[in-house]
């Protein structure tokens, strides 16, 4: 009894010490395989070629999602950063100041306001009149409203016309639109609205860090800068180009409206008047989309570097720019 208890201690020792000599020559799993056990000896299968193309499909989707997103919010962000440099302080009263200026040079608006609003007349001559203004918009509203209509509230039948055939400013509501215009022009510049975009600048900060996160977490190699590069650049090249253009079209109609305008106070005190508008938020634009039109060039310029540096890398093989 004991000499086949040992015999069977032995046979057990022997299948153990055999089952660790078999785990231990276990090789690791290569890669793009799946670990399977067969019941004849150990052993890899392959992974499957349609469940890999169907997870790069999905990286590849996510990717174009997230580069969208991403290009619409930097869009975004580049139109918030063109309205903060305009609604700064101090390039919103030089806007203020020069627009102010046409409205004060008008010989007939020098002859009649005085007369018909003096509290209108004082406000826009006043040394503070961009700070205040920029501070409160509503209160040039509001000097505009102390224009009188006559007579009691209403136009005394037509409006009465110079000899140079334009019409005069005797009219209390003809004053009241042509000025209407303008301090709705001018509102803009506002601090309340540089308050506002302050506001939007940090919501779409967070935005792109997140989708641009995204987009380079799906995106392989040197991809991962060429995708920020494209969207930067479809994000400012074509605003880029649209402003050049833009540029020229609205200085030749500003010039075309103001030689047409010399007999109506009117127009050519709007057109006087939105042309610094017009000017200071086209230089501002251009300045920011040329920012990002040069990092973009930069960031692709820089894709290109490290795509030839892994091409030309011995036993590199091919460079991934996905």
């Amino acid at each position: 009894m004991l000499t086949e208890f040992r015999v069977l201690k032995r046979v057990i020792f022997s299948w153990r010490q055999q089952a660790i000599s078999g785990r231990g020559n276990t090789p690791e799993p290569p890669p793009g395989t799946i670990f399977a056990r067969t019941d004849a000896a150990p052993g890899f299968l392959p992974r499957p070629a349609a469940a890999a193309g169907v997870r790069r499909s999905r990286r590849l989707d996510a990717k174009w999602i997230s580069g969208i997103l991403f290009t619409v919010l930097l869009f975004l962000l580049m139109v918030v950063l063109v309205l903060l440099r305009l609604t700064g302080q101090d390039q919103a009263e030089q806007t203020i100041a020069a627009m102010n200026r046409p409205i004060r040079a008008q010989q007939q608006l020098r002859a009649d306001l005085p007369l018909l609003s003096p509290r209108f007349y004082e406000f826009i001559n006043s040394a503070g009149y961009a700070r205040s203004v920029y501070e409160n918009p509503a209160s040039l509203q509001e000097k505009i409203d102390t224009i009188p209509l006559t007579p009691a509230g209403q136009d005394a039948g037509p409006v009465p016309v110079s000899a140079a055939g334009g019409a005069l400013a005797g009219s209390g509501s003809y004053l009241r639109a042509t000025l209407g215009v303008y301090g709705s022009a001018v509102r803009v510049l506002g601090s309340g609205v540089h308050a506002d975009a302050e506001g939007a600048l940090f919501v779409l900060l967070a935005l792109l860090l997140v989708t641009g996160s995204s987009l380079v977490f799906f995106s392989r190699g040197a991809g991962r800068i060429v995708s920020v590069g494209s969207s930067v650049a479809a994000a400012s090249w074509a605003p880029l180009l649209a402003l050049t253009l833009i540029r020229n079209s609205l200085q030749g109609w500003l010039d075309g409206t103001g030689a047409q305008a010399q007999g109506d106070m009117q127009r050519q005190i709007l057109a006087e008047s939105l042309r610094p508008l017009a000017a200071a938020a086209l230089d501002q634009a251009t300045m920011v989309f040329r920012f990002f039109s040069i990092l973009a060039v930069l960031a692709l310029l820089a894709a290109v570097i490290v795509f030839l540096g892994l091409r030309l890398r011995p036993g590199s093989g091919t460079a991934n720019v996905e």
